[in-house]
């Protein structure tokens, strides 16, 4: 998968998980239909396609780098796979000025903060 397509796999997958723990309603549209919600989201599922929804092995927690083998497994195969957390299990972090201005600079040399464009 070359950078960009990443790229915007990962956002529009980001955006469709973190509105599954937001809203009830959109949650169990994608449960019913994923490969369709997958889609209108920014996700490009193959015509035909299966989708399968499943927790991430216990102990893995989130896992982005897996997620995208699977997905691009999934654009070779026809067969999706998607690991879905209940919820947000990200763990937030006190960030100081000096690694907020290095952000904002554009800056990817923070020990807590990291970009995925490094």
């Amino acid at each position: 998968m070359e950078s960009r397509e990443r790229e915007e796999f990962v956002r529009s997958w980001g955006n469709v998980l973190m509105k599954t723990w937001e809203d009830e309603d959109f949650k169990a549209r994608f449960q019913e239909n994923p490969a369709a919600v997958l889609n209108e989201n920014g996700v490009a599922i193959q015509e035909g396609a299966t989708v399968e929804l499943t927790e991430p092995p216990e102990g893995a927690g989130p896992d982005l780098d897996k997620q995208i083998d699977l997905y691009a497994e999934g654009q070779q195969s026809g067969s999706y796979v998607f690991y879905v957390q209940e919820s947000n299990q990200l763990e937030t972090q006190e960030v100081s000025e000096s690694e907020l201005e290095g952000v904002s600079a554009g800056a990817c040399c923070s020990s807590i903060l990291s970009c995925c464009c490094c």
